[in-house]
Parts: C-alpha cells; structure tokens; sequence
C-alpha cells in the first residue's frame, strides 16, 4: 500500500500501487495520474486532518528531521524523499505537504518539459490551499508558516524564476517562459489561506505575514491579479492589527499599487477628454455661421 490513510475514489479500496507512471487501485483498477493523484492525497488529508494526531514512534519526526537538513544542504531530491516519508507516516503534516510540492517544482529546474514543471506548479499551489484546513493554532504551526513564507521570499529568487538565465543547463532559451504568473498565483492563494485563519481568530503574526505577502504580490513583476480584492484584504489586516495593537501605525501608503493604477487611469480619462474636445471644436467650427444667426 503506497499510502497507508489514502483510498481510492471509485472503489475506496487503500491498495493504491505505482506501476508504469501510473498510480493503478488494484481493486477496481482505477488510474490517477501524478497530479490526480497529488489532488487526492490533499483531499483526504483534510478530512483526516482534524483526528489525526502525530506519530510519536519516532518515525515521523526522523523523516522530518531528514528533511530540514536536505533542504538546508539544497539536497532537492532528499527534500522530496523524506517528506514523502513524513507524509506517508503522518498524512496530516502541514510542513510535508507544503514543502514536498516545493522540492518537486525545484528539482524541474532545466528540463525541457514545459508539461512538467507547469504540472508541479499546479500541485504546488493545491497543496497551498490546504492550509487553512491543516492549520491547528499551535506555536509550531505559526512557526511553520513564517519559515514558509520566508522561503516563498528565496523562491522567487532561485533562478528557476529568472527568464533566459538557464542556458547553462544547455537548454535552449526557446524552452522557457516567464513564471511570473504562476508565483503570483502561488502567493495568491498563500494569501487566501491566511486571510481565511487571520479572519477567523486574531493572530498578530499571521496578520502581519498577510500584509507582507500582499505587498510582495504587489511588486512581481508582470503579474496579473485582482488588485481591488487584495486591497481589501490588505485593508482588512492593517484594521485587525490596529484594533488589537494600539500602537500599531497603518501606512499611509497601504494602495501604493492601486494609487499606480488610479494615475494611470486619470491620464487616460483626462487625454480622452482633451481628444474628446478637440472633436467638437472641430465639429463647431465645420458648422455653417448662418446656422446660428
């Protein structure tokens, strides 16, 4: 049995078994792919998450401990192994599920497979969405998600982002494509988890982590989102922290984004008007002079 919690969708069979790229359930005979099956394992943790509780056996924490060293070395391949172990003993561990997905989009770093690397940047940014579900309040899980957020900081940096700079691969620069937008999309939906536990229960570092996330969000370059809603949510966090802190100070500056955009949008509208005027001179002065004696 590949994982001991996970079942199939079809049958509900757990002998779930890897054969030929394929996770294959050996009751039903039900195929899922790496991506599918990525999808299942995040939905059936969280309908375990609330029960589950760590394996104390030593197992659990060995894996992870194995882990933090690869990341910490930049050894990706050991990254993915040993969370892949943590998740298969404690299929409820935040830190898992969110860092295995992150060794898998590092470690497609100068291939050529587009399909590939677009697939782990899926998975990656579903397994985000799980985190407000996983989410259990703890000083550990805080701790957690500030030591992410850091690393989705470094992230952004690797050069896995940076356009044209893999030639030393030997790939040629035909294979790649900005990744603008998908790390916008992965910080988007970071942001959505912790507005969604940030509104629910007060919690300063988690508010302060939402305010930074969204400026970040704010200055990738080339990146499309919705920026009126993270102004909103942007709002929203400054407010929660000034109510419960004080002498807590909001930015005067908390729409620097949107301020951009308003300029950008009153030179158009002024320039429209000014054309706008111009016509109807032009259009007065064809007009006969009889017509207004």
């Amino acid at each position: 049995m590949t994982k001991e919690a996970l079942k199939c969708q079809s049958c509900g069979s757990p002998n779930l078994e890897r054969y030929d790229g394929f996770f294959i359930c050996e009751n039903c005979g039900t195929k899922y792919t790496d991506e599918q099956y990525q999808k299942l394992v995040i939905e059936q943790n969280v309908k375990i998450s609330h029960t589950h509780t760590y394996d104390n056996s030593g197992a659990y924490h060995t894996a992870i401990k194995n882990a933090r060293r690869c990341f910490k070395n930049g050894d990706w391949n050991g990254v993915r192994e040993y969370y892949h172990q943590a998740t298969s003993v404690n299929s409820g561990s935040l830190e898992a599920l969110l860092y295995e997905p992150f060794a898998k989009v590092i470690l497609t770093d100068g291939s050529s497979d587009m399909s590939l690397r677009d697939m782990s940047l899926r998975i990656f940014k579903n397994s985000i969405s799980a985190v407000s579900e996983l989410w259990k309040g703890t000083p550990e899980d805080e701790e957690l998600i500030k030591t992410f957020a850091k690393n989705l900081e470094i992230f952004r940096r690797h050069k896995f982002f940076q356009y044209g700079k893999q030639d030393r691969h030997g790939i040629r620069k035909e294979f790649y494509k900005p990744l603008y937008q998908p790390f916008a999309d992965i910080i988007a939906e970071f942001i959505r988890e912790l507005d969604e536990i940030a509104s629910k229960e007060f919690n300063e570092t988690l508010n302060r982590l939402l305010v930074s996330e969204i400026n970040l969000l704010f200055n990738i370059k080339k990146a499309k989102f919705n920026t009126k809603f993270h102004n909103k949510l942007l709002e929203k966090a400054h407010a929660r922290l000034k109510e419960n802190i004080p002498e807590y100070v909001i930015p005067e500056k908390i729409k620097r984004y949107s301020r951009r955009q308003v300029s950008r949008n009153a030179k158009l509208i002024t320039l429209g008007v000014i054309i706008l005027l111009i016509v109807l001179y032009n259009l007065i002065g064809s007009i006969p002079v009889s017509v207004f004696s």
